[in-house]
């Protein structure tokens, strides 16, 4: 596209290369444009819907959301079941002490969040699932990678 502004300063001329069969609607949504300025407005209108997503692939994603949603939330019900038939009176372990905006992990606690975090869920998720902050089990996920890296060069040496 080759674009000139005339001599006097006023409109901007341009030269387009489109199809063929383009060429004559052009030249009138040109004249359309120089004719009437609300016509430039509705023209951008119809161009900013058409680029809009569809109704359809806005179901499309809202779909895929509820299905991963769903996929974790079976994930879920399988973690209580687990827990709950491994403990003999049917109550849940205590993973947290204290009250208020910021609970402390138990033994028990930090045991699950090991196991959680072993089976590669993201910290956020075995927050939620533990009721601590992100913040806790990113700092608990550190101790546990400096842990296994300090033993990885223990039995490098004795090797």
């Amino acid at each position: 596209m080759d674009e000139t502004t005339s001599p006097a300063g006023g409109d901007l001329q341009m030269t387009l290369k489109v199809a063929e069969p383009a060429r004559d609607t052009m030249v009138e949504i040109a004249a359309m444009m120089r004719s009437d300025p609300a016509f430039l407005l509705r023209l951008r209108n119809f161009v900013e819907d058409a680029q809009r997503p569809t109704l359809a692939s806005a179901f499309d994603r809202l779909a895929e959301r509820l299905e991963t949603i769903e996929r974790h939330m079976v994930t879920l019900t399988k973690d209580v079941r687990a827990v709950k038939t491994k403990v003999a009176d049917g109550k849940l372990p205590v993973w947290t002490t204290g009250q208020g905006a910021n609970p402390r992990l138990t033994v028990e606690g930090e045991a699950e969040a090991a196991r959680l975090i072993d089976q590669g869920l993201t910290d956020t998720d075995v927050a939620l699932r533990i009721g601590v902050s992100v913040t806790t089990i990113r700092k608990r996920r550190r101790d546990l990678d400096r842990t296994e890296f300090e033993a990885s060069l223990k039995s490098g040496l004795r090797q």
